[in-house]
Order: structure tokens, then C-alpha cells, then sequence
């Protein structure tokens, strides 16, 4: 970048901070707290996944040993 340019661009970023630093003597930050959006304990559930419909399904089948990991080596070789 030449020095002309470069001239050019220190210019714009000066221009620039001058109407940042005048905005930002009139901003007035907002008061209070953002409340936040709290669920409709009634509303629509999201549906099960597929996996936990699988385990749901196939749970009472295991009984012995570790069932959690007997699901999942079944659900792997499902997919």
C-alpha cells in the first residue's frame, strides 16, 4: 500500500472515530434487566429422538449386566 493510500485510509478511520466518539456521547445505555423468556409449561413438547424411542423400547429386554451399554452397542449396529 502506498503511502497516498494509506494517507487515504488513516483519513476515512479519523472521520470515522470522530463520528463514533460524538454517537456515543448522546447514547444512553438501557436501564433494567432483559427479562428472560420463560417456557410455556403447557405448550407443545419436542419429540423423542430416535434413539431414546429405541431405548425405551428395547430397556425391559436387558436386564442383566449393564443395559445402558448393551443399547447402545444395539443402537450402533442399527444404524
Amino acid at each position: 500500500m502506498s503511502a497516498k493510500q494509506k494517507g487515504k485510509c488513516e483519513e476515512l478511520a479519523k472521520a470515522n472515530m470522530t463520528c463514533y466518539e460524538r454517537e456515543m456521547q448522546t447514547y444512553v445505555r438501557p436501564t433494567g434487566e432483559t427479562q428472560k423468556k420463560l417456557k410455556n409449561p403447557k405448550g407443545p413438547r419436542r419429540p423423542p429422538s430416535a434413539s431414546f424411542l429405541y431405548c425405551s423400547e428395547n430397556h425391559p429386554k436387558t436386564k442383566r449386566g449393564h443395559p445402558l451399554e448393551m443399547l447402545q452397542r444395539t443402537w450402533r449396529d442399527v444404524e
